[in-house]
């Protein structure tokens, strides 16, 4: 971080930036506004690359034409748009549609990314996300985070790879084992 942001007087004269200037002034960048906060998004390792493609292709087999899969792609909540690995959004269709403002769920993986993407928990339960997975690769575990409210999620359980992960969606719920799929 900045250091000069450590400083009070300094940290109150920081204008916070909403979604239409952060748009205008970073499109194409690597970034991403979260809680009014421009923060660079790190390149993805290998391994970072491996487990999102496997997710996204599991995923995609398994939903309907009311159900999109977004891969790092934004979606906009109160006062951010985050770009999560993957996010689990009712369809949109067409190419004109606004960016989603909900998610069924939302996935990152964090493999150097672990204390910022910890971080996103509270901006997700804000935006009403029902549901957050930070996988942790590293560690063949997943946080889930459940039940948002203002505060931030009411549930926060580390459920290890050989353990089902379920989610709920409009018509039918799943249930996922990482380690059946993350080989």
């Amino acid at each position: 971080m900045l250091e000069v942001l450590e400083k009070p007087a300094i940290r109150r004269a920081v204008i916070p930036i909403d979604i239409q200037t952060y748009r205008k002034m970073f499109a194409g960048l690597k970034t991403e506004l979260i809680q009014g906060a421009v923060i660079e998004k790190v390149s993805k390792s290998k391994l970072h690359a491996g487990v999102l493609r496997l997710l996204f292709k599991y995923f995609s087999s398994r939903v309907n034409e009311t159900i999109e899969i977004l891969k790092e792609d934004p979606i906009t909540l109160i006062d951010s748009e985050p770009e999560p690995d993957l996010a689990i959004v009712p369809a949109r269709h067409s190419i004109h549609d606004e960016h989603p403002t909900f998610a069924y769920l939302v996935v990152e993986v964090s493999v150097t990314t672990q204390a910022i993407d910890a971080e996103k928990a509270d901006m997700y339960a804000r935006g009403n996300i029902p549901v957050y997975w930070n996988i942790l690769p590293l560690e063949n575990t997943t946080v889930v985070y459940s039940k948002p409210n203002a505060n931030g999620y009411t549930s926060e359980k580390r459920i290890p790879f050989s353990e089902p992960l379920s989610i709920a969606l409009p018509g039918h719920s799943m249930e996922v084992v990482l380690e059946s799929i993350l080989k």
